[in-house]
């Protein structure tokens, strides 16, 4: 907590360590006097990560929210070592599971093998690309306000919370690790020392600075949600992953996730990665027994 009582979170390294990299940092101070808006600094900061260090991609994902205030998830900025990667490899519902899952727990991660956060045929697709590793850096305030992204006129600003993604083919030495950390940390006071974010409006909601105890996952009945707004072709790949698509087809508004798990053969890492796809695509709502509804938010990372 900073001085004036403003939490910040990941504002610490995952290494133990001073702040030595200063002339990185410095770098980017210089950069963004030729900067208008904070996507163009996000751009800077991915790009970076691909040309300096031994990143394959590297993405920046931000929490944001409708004129209706539906938080979403949206990725700001994407860069890439080869830039003939698929599209479909970078963005896509497990990716966009995982960065929920970052968002709305507050959760960096040190490198790991891909398997860790994916399923085996998503970490299998990803290895083939040389994508062996995987890590995550967040970064949210309590009293900063993130802009809309430039020409998305149904957005309005929300709380700040932002995650850096990147894959590796190779682990990072802790240094090349430190660096990285420290850079994407300077992203908040750069940012408002050039009015690139803005002040919380009065009557404004924090950021939650702990998590309530999440709902046993396995206890909650899934209930189909269809939005005609959704992208009918992101829905139909959605559904063509095997494993989803038993599950979807099996649900009946009265089955719980354990009960679906029994009936489809799914591991329960398997089905808590299931739910969470669905839940990034807004094809399922949850309930509890009581038929008391259930926040996807309060889920993520739940076992």
């Amino acid at each position: 907590m900073s001085a004036d009582g403003e939490v910040i979170w990941g504002a610490s390294s995952p290494y133990p360590g001073e702040d030595q990299h200063r002339p990185l940092v410095a770098r980017l101070v210089r950069a963004t006097f030729a900067m208008h808006q904070i996507d163009e600094l996000f751009t800077w900061i991915t790009d970076l990560m691909v040309q300096r260090f031994r990143v394959q991609v590297a993405q920046i994902w931000a929490r944001c929210q409708n004129q209706q205030g539906s938080v979403l998830v949206e990725l700001r900025s994407s860069s890439r070592l080869d830039p003939f990667f698929p599209e479909s490899l970078i963005s896509n519902p497990e990716i966009a599971a995982l960065v929920g899952q970052t968002l709305w727990t507050g959760q960096s991660f040190t490198p790991e093998l891909v398997e860790q956060r994916f399923s085996s045929p998503f970490a299998l697709i990803l290895h083939h690309y040389r994508l062996n590793y995987s890590s995550s850096f967040f970064l949210g305030s309590s009293t900063t306000f993130l802009p809309a992204k430039t020409g998305a006129i149904e957005q309005t600003p929300a709380p700040l919370a932002i995650t850096l993604l990147l894959f590796f083919s190779q682990i990072p030495s802790q240094s090349e690790f430190l660096d990285m950390n420290d850079l994407f940390q300077k992203i908040l006071p750069v940012a408002r020392s050039r009015r690139f974010l803005l002040a919380a409006p009065p009557g404004a909601v924090p950021l939650p600075t702990q998590q309530k105890a999440a709902p046993d996952l396995f206890e909650l009945i899934p209930h189909r949600h269809e939005d005609p707004a959704d992208n009918p072709l992101a829905v139909a790949a959605l559904l063509k992953d095997e494993p989803v698509r038993h599950f979807y087809k099996a649900m009946n508004e009265r089955r719980t996730v354990r009960e679906l798990c029994t009936l489809t053969g799914l591991e329960s890492t398997e089905a808590t990665l299931v739910v969470r796809k669905l839940l990034a695509l807004s094809r399922i709502k949850l309930y509890q027994p009581d038929g008391r509804s259930v926040e996807g938010s309060s889920l993520f990372g739940a076992r």
